[in-house]
C-alpha cells in the first residue's frame, strides 16, 4: 500500500508540471532542457550520498552491465521525447485537452507491459481503465477542436503519453538493477543531454530569460521531477506499471482545477461528469491491485 500511496501523492505533484511550464514562458525544448538539467543537478549529489551509506549492489558483469547502461540512456531518450512532445503540446492546446490527452498513458503502458513484461491485466482492471479514459475523453470534449494549432496538440500530447508509458516501462525492467536515486540521476542526466542535443539540432533558445522564468523551471524540476517522478518511479518497483500509469489519470482534473484558479481556464460541465469517470474507474484498478498484493 505504500507504493500506491506514493503513486498518489506523486500524481498530485506532477499535475503542477503544466502550470509552471505556463508559468515559465520558456520555448518547449528550453523548457524541457533546464527542467531536466535542474533536475540532474539536483539529484547527482543525492546519488552520490545514497551509494555511500547503501549496501553495495552485487557487481554485474561487462555484458549486464552494457545493457543496463544502454536501457537506462533509452529510458532518458524516452524521458526527453515525452517532454519535449508534451511542453509543445502546451503551446497549441489548452492545460485541460493536453493533460486528458497525455493521461491516456495506460493505455500504451498496458500494451507495452503486456507484450514486454507479460502483465496483463484482468477483465475487472481492463474495464476499469476504459472507464477512466472515457471519463478523460469527456474532460477533453468541451475545448477539444479537431482543426488548425489545436489538432497539433493534441497528437503531441498523446505522443506524449506514448513515450511516458515507454519511460516507465523501463524503469520497471530496471527495478533490481540499480538504486532509485542512481537510476534517476542517470536517466534525468541522459534526458537533459538528449534534450540540448535536440535543442542545438533545431536551433531552439536555451536562453537567456527572465530570471522568473529560471525560477519556475527551477521548481518544475524540484516539484513534479525530483519529488513527483521519483514517488512514481518508486511506485512502478513495487506495483504493476499500468496501475501507476492509471494513476495518473487523475492529474487532468487536478490540472484542470489549477488551470481555472490560477489562468481563469473555465472548466464545463464536462469536468464533473468525465471526473466522476476517472474516479470511479481509479479507484476501481486500485482495490484490483491491493486485492492482487494481499492475495501474495
Amino acid at each position: 500500500m505504500k507504493a500506491l500511496f506514493a503513486a498518489l501523492v506523486g500524481v498530485m505533484v506532477t499535475s503542477w508540471g503544466s502550470i509552471l511550464v505556463r508559468l515559465a514562458a520558456a520555448p518547449p525544448l528550453g523548457a524541457a532542457f533546464w527542467r531536466m538539467a535542474f533536475a540532474a543537478t539536483i539529484l547527482l549529489p543525492v546519488s552520490v550520498l545514497v551509494r555511500g551509506v547503501s549496501p553495495p549492489l552485487p557487481a554485474p558483469s561487462r555484458p549486464t552491465a552494457i545493457r543496463v547502461t544502454s536501457m537506462m540512456m533509452l529510458s532518458g531518450c524516452c524521458l526527453a521525447l515525452h517532454f519535449a512532445t508534451w511542453i509543445a503540446s502546451l503551446s497549441y492546446t489548452s492545460i485541460s485537452s493536453s493533460a486528458v490527452l497525455v493521461s491516456t498513458v495506460p493505455i500504451f503502458g498496458l500494451a507495452l507491459s503486456a507484450v514486454f513484461l507479460g502483465e496483463k491485466a484482468g477483465a475487472s482492471t481492463a474495464a476499469a481503465i476504459l472507464v477512466a479514459l472515457a471519463g478523460a475523453v469527456v474532460i477533453g470534449t468541451g475545448d477539444y477542436d479537431p482543426s488548425g494549432r489545436r489538432l497539433l496538440g493534441d497528437l503531441l500530447a498523446l505522443a506524449g503519453a506514448f513515450f511516458a508509458a515507454a519511460y516507465l516501462l523501463i524503469g520497471r525492467w530496471l527495478r533490481d538493477q540499480r538504486n532509485l536515486v542512481t537510476y534517476l540521476a542517470w536517466v534525468y542526466g541522459s534526458s537533459a543531454f538528449f534534450l540540448l542535443v535536440m535543442a542545438l539540432s533545431v536551433g531552439a533558445s536555451l536562453g537567456p530569460y527572465p530570471a522568473s522564468s529560471y525560477l519556475w523551471l527551477f521548481l518544475m524540476a524540484l516539484g513534479p521531477s525530483v519529488i513527483g517522478h521519483s514517488l512514481l518511479n518508486y511506485a512502478v518497483r513495487h506495483v504493476r506499471a499500468y496501475v501507476v500509469n492509471t494513476t495518473g489519470l487523475g492529474e487532468p482534473i487536478l490540472a484542470t482545477l489549477y488551470a481555472f484558479l490560477i489562468f481563469g481556464e473555465r472548466p464545463g460541465w464536462h469536468l464533473v461528469a468525465g471526473g466522476l469517470l476517472v474516479v470511479a474507474g481509479l479507484v476501481r484498478v486500485l482495490l484490483d491491485e491491493r486485492r492482487r498484493l494481499a492475495a501474495l
